[in-house]
């Protein structure tokens, strides 16, 4: 059995009924009313540009088509994207001798305070703990390294940030490619 989907048109054009049907066993209709095959007919998109629209029914002489358009991405759409884009850029954190630092919150804190106490006392250790029960020793020097490296971070990303916004804002930036390559290697 071949099923299709067909959709029951009324004479006004009104769609009032669809089933998965074997074209060669349809049901019988009233004058003038008429069983169409369905079709599908999507538009391809591209989802670093564009989105998909609400479905549109069109009733044609010899069948319905069921399609889903496309649009471009709106500027905050972008700006949101832009947004997200920065907060894993940042949060992706630093490389630092061979180990992976993820810069949240907490950490931006420790070692603001970390820089700010070896800036006062640059003979101080610090024992952080890494991993659960690992600890490290963090001389006075190392912390302030680390604390460059995270501003600077976080100011590369900002800078990213910053430049998309105003390529979004003056049009040369129209898809979600160009703003990762704004961020590059970030």
């Amino acid at each position: 059995m071949n099923m299709i989907m067909h959709a029951l048109v009324s004479p006004e054009g009104e769609i009032v009924d669809r089933r998965l049907q074997d074209p060669e066993n349809l049901p019988a209709t009233r004058p003038g009313w008429r069983w169409l095959v369905e079709i599908r007919e999507d538009a391809a998109v591209d989802p670093d540009s564009e989105v998909e629209v609400e479905e549109t029914v069109t009733v044609e002489v010899d069948r319905v088509v069921r399609a889903r358009g496309k649009r471009a991405l709106t500027t905050a759409e972008l700006d949101a994207y832009v947004a997200e884009h920065h907060r894993d850029s940042l949060t992706a954190g630093i490389n630092w001798q061979g180990r992976q630092i993820a810069i949240d919150e907490k950490f931006v804190s420790r070692i603001t305070g970390a820089a700010l106490k070896a800036s006062r006392d640059p003979a101080h250790v610090f024992r952080w703990e890494v991993t659960d029960k690992v600890f490290v020793s963090i001389d006075a020097e190392t912390a302030i390294t680390l604390a460059d490296l995270v501003v600077d971070r976080m100011q590369a990303c900002f800078d990213a940030k910053d430049r998309a916004y105003a390529a979004i804002s003056n049009g040369s930036i129209t898809n979600k490619a160009q703003v990762r390559a704004e961020f590059g290697d970030l």
